[in-house]
């Protein structure tokens, strides 16, 4: 399967590069006014890469009570600026992303499963393979076909977890 470079080559501020398509979703799992705010997200995080190239970081800080904000350097100098907020889902937890660059009406929702352990943080990017073909209107129904999938290998990519160290 065809590799696919994710978010304009930047997802949480590396390039990962994914078999499969990424879900994207023209609206988040919760709405953001009432997400928690998990504090054990912030700080800043170095990308552990298995083949020892580069070292990516990326910083999360608090954007509001209920939001958060996740900043990347790229290579050219620039940085990549991602909106994000959890949702928990049958003891899941998961960020809503966004990236901040597009235009409002350009902008997607992208849904990565995430735990924390030992300063550990893992990322897993959910894939659209179990949403094709299905209706999803609301934000309620991509809840819950996601909840009654959590235990689905098919709900991720074989190759989209990403595991970061806190610095």
């Amino acid at each position: 399967m065809k590799k696919k470079v994710l978010l304009s080559g930047m997802i949480l501020a590396i390039s990962i590069f994914l078999c499969g398509c990424p879900l994207e979703s023209e609206f988040p799992l919760s709405i953001p006014e009432t997400a928690q705010l998990d504090r054990d997200l912030i700080g800043n995080w170095k990308f552990i890469n298995p083949e020892k190239e580069e070292v990516a970081t990326i910083t999360i800080s608090p954007f509001n009570d209920h939001e958060l904000i996740i900043i990347s350097p790229e290579e050219n100098m620039n940085i990549s600026a991602y909106r994000a907020f959890v949702t928990c889902l049958n003891g899941e937890k998961f960020l809503n992303v966004q990236e901040v660059e597009k235009s409002e009406d350009k902008r997607h929702w992208l849904f990565v499963n995430y735990s924390i352990r030992d300063n550990r943080l893992t990322l897993r990017i959910l894939e659209d393979t179990l949403m094709k073909n299905k209706k999803i209107d609301t934000p309620q129904a991509l809840s819950r076909i996601i909840e009654k999938n959590l235990k689905d290998k098919d709900l991720y990519s074989e190759n989209s977890e990403m595991l970061f160290e806190r610095l």
